[in-house]
Protein backbone atom coordinates (compact mmCIF):
# COMPACT_ATOMS: atom_id res chain seq x y z
CA UNK A 1 0.00 0.00 0.00
CA UNK A 2 1.25 3.47 -0.84
CA UNK A 3 1.27 5.87 2.09
CA UNK A 4 0.00 8.94 0.28
CA UNK A 5 -2.12 11.56 2.03
CA UNK A 6 -5.54 10.44 0.68
CA UNK A 7 -4.83 6.83 1.66
CA UNK A 8 -3.68 7.79 5.15
CA UNK A 9 -6.71 10.07 5.58
CA UNK A 10 -9.04 7.24 4.58
CA UNK A 11 -7.32 4.84 6.97
CA UNK A 12 -7.58 7.43 9.76
CA UNK A 13 -11.32 7.90 9.17
CA UNK A 14 -11.89 4.14 9.19
CA UNK A 15 -9.74 3.76 12.30
CA UNK A 16 -11.69 6.42 14.15
CA UNK A 17 -14.88 4.57 13.21
CA UNK A 18 -13.53 1.44 14.91
CA UNK A 19 -12.00 -0.50 12.00
CA UNK A 20 -9.19 -2.47 13.65
CA UNK A 21 -7.64 -3.63 10.37
CA UNK A 22 -7.51 -0.07 9.05
CA UNK A 23 -5.86 1.02 12.29
CA UNK A 24 -3.21 -1.70 12.02
CA UNK A 25 -2.56 -0.76 8.40
CA UNK A 26 -2.32 2.92 9.32
CA UNK A 27 0.23 2.20 12.05
CA UNK A 28 2.29 -0.01 9.74
CA UNK A 29 2.30 2.67 7.04
CA UNK A 30 3.36 5.35 9.48
CA UNK A 31 6.05 3.12 10.95
CA UNK A 32 7.56 2.44 7.50
CA UNK A 33 7.55 6.15 6.66
CA UNK A 34 9.06 7.15 10.01
CA UNK A 35 11.77 4.48 9.82
CA UNK A 36 12.73 5.67 6.37
CA UNK A 37 12.74 9.32 7.45
CA UNK A 38 14.77 8.84 10.62
CA UNK A 39 17.16 6.26 9.16
CA UNK A 40 18.76 9.06 7.14
CA UNK A 41 18.99 11.43 10.10
CA UNK A 42 19.95 9.59 13.29
CA UNK A 43 22.28 6.87 14.46
CA UNK A 44 20.92 3.34 13.89
CA UNK A 45 21.00 2.70 17.65
CA UNK A 46 18.46 5.52 18.18
CA UNK A 47 16.02 4.46 15.47
CA UNK A 48 13.85 2.13 17.56
CA UNK A 49 13.47 4.76 20.28
CA UNK A 50 12.14 7.29 17.78
CA UNK A 51 9.80 4.99 15.91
Amino acid sequence: MRADEPTLARLMRLSQAGDKQAYATLLESCQRWLRSYYARRVAPSSLDDLV
